[in-house]
């Protein structure tokens, strides 16, 4: 409390308060993957096995009887043994019907949806905390297919059990029952209560993979300012915390056990007390007090995987919870498109806002093919914003359009943080000709055949995960070579320069902004490198003083725009 404010905030209903239901959207798409056919085998299966369970019970008790000759005993093990058999082939097969089926009818749908996401809902969020959650899919079908539908085949087999226990005795099973109703009792207790936990635990499991990732994408900096205790320690207080809710939801655990345990030895020591000290009453003989106490067994163990099912019931509205935010409908973004002479990209009155705040005063903007534009500003006027919301990535107002149908089959990107995919270069530029001529002109136009000419197997040589051997000015120029080999390109670069040297920037300056052999392509650049607006046909200059986005040559806008000329010469 040392910091409290001694400001409480209160919160109740109003008179006009309504509550109502909330329907999580995963319950939609969960629910398809319980499909009639695997149902169906799963049911079969359960046929055969509980057959068997029953018949075994039969073939012991006659066996104890002695109403079995030796051979017929013999003949019925056996068919015992083929049902079982049969159920395990039958079972496995509705598995693997279930698993196409959740992934027909889940995994594609969690896929699409998430992919459907603008780019803004995963600068949002980190990918860690993403990545926990489309993993809890892999859990969601283990605890279906290893629990919950297995629990109802125990649950079947509780209620034949039951039927046949009946069948011995019902004094004695009804005196089951009671001591089964008792002990629901404490187990529903414990069951809310790991809910709880667990529910927490799942939380700051997400938190703790989340805080790992960001520190392991900073780690650079942690290493050079020496901050390995700090972030030790902070990983370590997490850690503790997930730790703490794990041996709770152990310790619960731990304790159900326990009372299951002293369940099954009270019951069954019950049962065989009462029945032997109080014959005359309950009226059972020993073949059937033995096949009693092998069936209350069963049934023991049948109530613990229900009773466990009904915890991972539970537990999946914990699922439907963190994984419905990735199921939930998205609007797209669409640009229209038309094939048109006078521009390739058009804006009118087109904006972006942060919250309820437009970045720029109104963008009034014509970009034709062919044209060599660098968009510049000071840092924070919003550069990189204006790129991405003229690539159709962010939720505009205004208008925006594209001069060429399917838009998306001639750009191609350089964006900060861009790396590269473990494979070839090859693989990894994409080329898909026999040709490799036109390919090597743009690797030396690029500079980027001087880092394959280093390599062992040049061109074929392998790249590790995110091109980690390489250099980031080494992966910048593969990405610059990659993103001029589409003809008629519309090319977007964001800082593609930053980690370049200076006599790489100036080749790329003079083999590519100059060259005739890139007047195809439409080239977008931000880059806090001026020197650029001398080898451009146009400048887009984002004023942070007035949030105007004007389009000119360097030359006009050093002549008529103030705010332009001391922006350059400032940098100068």
């Amino acid at each position: 409390m040392e910091h409290y404010s001694e400001t409480m905030i209160m919160v109740n209903k109003g008179s006009d308060f309504k509550s109502q239901k909330y329907n999580s959207i995963f319950w939609k798409y969960f629910k398809k993957t319980l499909q009639m056919k695997p149902i169906a085998l799963f049911m079969l299966s359960l046929l055969f096995i509980q057959t068997s369970v029953l018949l075994f019970s039969i073939i012991l008790r006659q066996m104890l009887a002695d109403d079995f000759k030796f051979s017929v005993s013999l003949l019925l093990l056996g068919i015992v043994l083929i049902f079982q058999l049969l159920g395990y082939f039958i079972k496995n097969g509705a598995l693997d019907r279930y698993n196409k089926d959740f992934d027909d009818y889940y995994s594609r749908e969690l896929f699409g949806r998430l992919l459907q996401k603008p780019l803004l809902y995963f600068r949002n969020h980190l990918s860690g905390g993403i990545s926990e959650k489309i993993n809890f899919k892999s859990t969601l079908r283990d605890n279906v297919t290893l629990k919950i539908i297995p629990s109802f085949i125990s649950l079947i087999s509780v209620i034949v059990i039951f039927i046949y226990l009946i069948t011995i005795s019902v004094k004695l099973t009804l005196i089951l029952v009671v001591m089964i109703a008792i002990y629901s009792v404490f187990s529903i207790v414990l069951y809310y209560k790991q809910n709880e936990y667990n529910q927490t635990y799942l939380q700051y499991l997400i938190d703790f993979n989340s805080e790992l990732q960001t520190d392991l994408e900073d780690i650079d900096y942690i290493k050079i300012m020496r901050k390995e205790d700090n972030v030790f320690n902070s990983w370590m207080t997490v850690n503790n915390q997930v730790t703490t809710k794990y041996s709770q939801i152990l310790k619960i655990e731990n304790l159900s056990q326990l009372l299951g345990t002293i369940f099954n030895y009270i019951s069954l020591s019950s049962i065989i007390v009462i029945a032997v000290y109080y014959n005359d009453y309950i009226k059972v003989s020993l073949p059937d007090l033995l096949v009693y106490q092998t069936s209350i067994s069963i049934l023991i163990s049948a109530i613990e995987q229900v009773k466990g099912a009904v915890f991972e019931i539970l537990r999946l509205g914990v699922y439907a919870e963190k994984q419905s935010d990735l199921l939930k409908d998205t609007l797209p973004i669409t640009v229209p498109s038309e094939d048109s002479k006078d521009y390739l990209i058009q804006t009118n009155k087109l904006n972006f806002s942060y919250g309820s705040k437009p970045i720029y005063d109104d963008v009034n903007l014509t970009i034709k093919k062919g044209e060599k534009i660098a968009i510049v500003g000071k840092s924070g006027s919003g550069k990189s914003t204006l790129l991405l919301l003229l690539a159709g990535m962010l939720r505009y107002s205004g208008s925006l359009k594209y001069g060429i149908k399917e838009f998306e089959n001639y750009l191609s990107v350089v964006l900060q943080n861009m790396t590269l995919r473990k494979g070839s270069i090859l693989e990894n530029l994409e080329w898909i000709s026999d040709d490799l001529s036109p390919l090597y002109q743009i690797l030396n136009d690029t500079t980027a055949d001087e880092v394959i000419s280093q390599l062992p197997n040049k061109i074929h040589s392998k790249l590790l995960k995110q091109g980690k051997n390489l250099s980031g000015g080494q992966i910048q120029k593969l990405l610059i070579a990659k993103s001029l080999i589409k003809k008629d390109g519309i090319i977007f670069w964001d800082e593609a320069f930053s980690n370049l040297d200076e006599h790489s920037k100036n080749r790329i300056y003079e083999n590519v902004l100059r060259s005739t052999r890139y007047s195809d392509k439409t080239m977008l650049m931000v880059s806090h490198h001026l020197d650029i607006v001398n080898f451009v046909d146009y400048i887009i200059f984002i004023d942070s003083e007035t949030g105007e986005v004007i389009k000119d040559s360097h030359e006009n806008l050093m002549k008529r725009n103030s705010n332009y000329e001391n922006f350059i010469r400032s940098k100068v």
